[in-house]
């Protein structure tokens, strides 16, 4: 108790509760990014089984939330998991890979995609980054685990398919301060995705 008190007398932390007050707080911002997912797609509350291990793949997404608050703090919360997704609990990194992967799969409202599914380009990039830094996670936690070639493979179709919604006039026609953004982020989502590991030939060839 004597050194507690000399300790706060001269402005230090115990190491202890130091640690501990990290744990709360990385606790409380991941939280926080997870329940804006919640609230976007409910059935990302859906809980990986013991050991990270994720449910089957593709099972789709509940009807994404058209609650506009909800929707713009998405960006915020797909860049914060990008940041934190290293120190993310091993049992739910899994099943988090299946709903971002998921969910960077909306597009735009076609005939084969749901519109409560449309996804605006940008956001897309954020969400593809947040979800290969979650696999690269799941990957190091659980290297015997689930996550193989096949949940790359999604996200490099999907990474692919919106790069070249570049070619097109609506973005192309974007003022250039916006156009900036969208290219810094599916830079930095290619970063991710190509980061410790060689792309198969044929999307490698699809990128030149």
């Amino acid at each position: 108790e004597l050194e507690r008190d000399l300790n706060e007398a001269r402005g230090q932390a115990d190491p202890k509760q130091r640690r501990q007050a990290m744990r709360d707080m990385l606790n409380l911002v991941c939280g926080s990014y997870l329940r804006v997912l919640l609230l976007v797609i409910p059935s990302a509350a859906k809980k990986a089984p013991p050991g990270g291990k994720s449910g089957s793949r593709g099972a789709g997404m509940g009807k994404m939330s058209t609650n506009r608050a909800h929707l713009r703090a998405l960006p915020l919360a797909l860049q914060g998991i990008a940041k934190i997704a290293h120190l993310v609990n091993s049992a739910i990194l899994a099943e988090l890979v299946v709903a971002l992967t998921d969910l960077s799969c909306a597009r735009a409202a076609d005939s084969s995609t749901p519109s409560f599914l449309a996804l605006p380009l940008q956001t897309r990039f954020l969400c593809m980054t947040a979800a290969h830094e979650a696999l690269h996670a799941n990957l190091a936690a659980n290297p015997d685990g689930l996550s193989t070639d096949t949940d790359f493979a999604r996200l490099d179709e999907n990474l692919l398919s919106s790069l070249q919604s570049f070619l097109t006039p609506a973005v192309l026609d974007l003022p250039a301060t916006t156009f900036e953004d969208h290219v810094r982020d599916a830079l930095t989502a290619l970063s991710s995705a190509t980061r410790g590991r060689a792309l198969p030939a044929d999307r490698r060839a699809r990128l030149a």
